[in-house]
């Protein structure tokens, strides 16, 4: 193929089979507006940058497995080019020519593109492609009725078939001569393709990969690991569709860390780099195992009796990076038979420090494998207690924390829900379901702001988790608890009071809607809850 193909040629050598792309690409990502742009740069004649291909060769010498562009239902054909770069773009085009019947990025249904042949005359080029849902048929309606509007894909129809398209829809003999001239320039659109020699090292290939177009959808590790393992014969992603089947941890963290975590079991910290260069011996085994840690690990963060308390994964995690070192940690002790309570109490011990240390902040892949280290000679001699739990003081955490994203705010968050968080009208413990839980504050912001500030009133020691707050609702504390008080007892709400670690010297400070006073008794708690999750071993 030339170095400057036209779109029409490359559009009907993806549907023959014969550009595809690498097993190891990530799937189509792009969303309906990114689309629509395209296809605006294409209409309007402008760049859209250069595209990246291996010379053709037989498919059957590809170094890694190839697969055709989504949407392609024939087969991979025998001699081919491989797309390193320009995958999204080439999809986008396709997609917008032949109507695939699957939803674009962050949809529940298919697209159609129009092209409004009134704002092609008028160069009006950003107003000039529509994109709309197959399921808003009431848009698709109005679109259609327009006689100037037709389908992107009109435009490769035979010239003859869509000179009669538009003059039926139109009467214009203008219109008609406008939107083959259009379907021209579109189809005879020049791409810019860059080859790379067929015969390059597979490293050579992959290091492209890291460095092309910086702006577009990065790879992960884990998709180059594809490429490289493929040789092997170890099918990284079967391997990874097999463990979202059987595991719920795999529903909520990528692949990366999977191989993070083989990489941290087997010694060496989770860079990039050693991620990169793997060892393949006996790694089928290996990621077994620490898919078997990951979910352990997974569980005991989410166990609200005698894990960490995390409401869910993805909202509620402190630091998302320590399920690794975690699964490795539980790893190790299996494997040594050293899983006793003891050392579950050394591990609670490192989880609470390093969330309320916030220590897992930055530079998590260095830490990981320090932590490792420390925790596996502890592990093994009561004597070797890591510095950072010794010098841990929780005294010194700033519990001030007014934003959710905050660790410190998650990590309260998790404790309260291990205390039990029982509903203060029915004094039950609370449906976890994610729609059912809200964060409520105590202090309502309606009654003291501006009395206070906002990031004062929003503070974590101003907030507990309930199921509704529908009797609550703005209203003082002295006013709601009072009336709970005379419905069911002091001692009562003293007890359901305590699973929101708010101690029972702090009743006086609600019924007083004493704000600064009840801050302050309840931080003292939660630093005496810290403390005994923390130096318990």
């Amino acid at each position: 193929m030339p170095d400057n193909p036209e779109l029409s040629s490359i559009l009907k050598e993806i549907e023959e089979g014969k550009i595809v792309i690498p097993d190891f690409q990530r799937d189509f990502v792009w969303k309906p507006e990114q689309v629509r742009e395209l296809l605006v740069s294409v209409i309007a004649g402008y760049y859209i940058g250069t595209l990246i291909f291996i010379k053709e060769m037989s498919a059957n010498a590809s170094p890694f497995k190839v697969k055709t562009i989504k949407g392609v239902k024939n087969s991979i054909s025998d001699m081919v080019e491989i797309v390193l770069d320009g995958q999204q773009r080439l999809t986008s085009l396709y997609y917008a020519k032949n109507k695939p019947d699957y939803p674009l990025k962050g949809r529940k249904n298919s697209h159609i593109f129009f092209v409004d042949l009134e704002k092609i005359r008028d160069k009006e080029w950003d107003n000039a492609v529509i994109a709309v849902s197959i399921a808003d048929k009431k848009r698709l309606k109005v679109v259609r009725e327009k006689p100037t509007v037709i389908e992107f894909s009109d435009l490769f129809k035979l010239p003859s078939e869509l000179h009669k398209l538009v003059r039926e829809r139109t009467g214009s003999e203008e219109h008609a001569d406008l939107a083959l001239n259009l379907a021209d320039r579109v189809k005879g659109y020049k791409l810019n393709i860059y080859y790379i020699d067929r015969d390059e090292p597979i490293e050579t290939i992959v290091e492209t990969f890291e460095r092309i177009n910086r702006t577009g959808t990065p790879l992960t590790v884990f998709d180059l690991l594809v490429a490289r393992l493929f040789n092997y014969n170890i099918k990284l992603r079967d391997l990874l569709d097999e463990v979202k089947k059987y595991h719920k941890f795999a529903e909520v963290i990528s692949g990366d860390y999977i191989i993070k975590t083989i990489v941290l079991m087997r010694g060496k910290a989770p860079t990039r780099k050693n991620m990169l260069e793997i060892n393949p011996d006996d790694f089928e085994t290996d990621w077994r195992r620490a898919c078997e840690s990951l979910e352990l690990a997974y569980r005991r963060l989410l166990d609200k009796r005698t894990g960490y308390g995390v409401l869910d994964f993805e909202n509620w995690i402190p630091y998302e990076t320590m399920i690794i070192p975690l699964a490795a940690m539980i790893r190790y002790l299996k494997d040594k038979r050293l899983d006793s309570e003891k050392n579950y109490l050394k591990l609670d011990a490192w989880y609470w420090a390093s969330v309320f240390g916030n220590r897992y902040e930055h530079s998590t892949d260095s830490i990981s494998k320090q932590d490792y280290d420390k925790m596996m000679k502890w592990f093994n001699d009561d004597s070797a207690v890591p510095d950072f739990i010794e010098k841990f003081m929780p005294e010194d955490v700033d519990y001030d924390v007014p934003t959710q994203r905050s660790a410190i705010f998650r990590g309260v968050v998790s404790l309260i829900v291990l205390k039990g968080a029982k509903d203060f009208i029915s004094g039950q413990s609370p449906e976890y379901e994610r729609e059912k839980i809200q964060l409520d504050h105590i202090f309502p912001k309606s009654k003291f702001y501006p009395l206070y500030s906002k990031e004062y009133i929003d503070s974590i020691l101003n907030r507990t988790i309930i199921s509704s707050n529908q009797r609550k609702m703005g209203k003082k504390p002295s006013e709601f608890f009072g009336s709970l008080i005379k419905e069911y007892g002091k001692d009562k709400i003293i007890e359901i009071l305590e699973t929101h670690l708010i101690p029972e010297d702090a009743l006086d400070s609600l019924l007083n809607d004493n704000l600064e006073d009840f801050k302050e008794k309840r931080k003292r708690t939660i630093i005496e809850e810290i403390k005994k999750r923390v130096f318990s071993y």
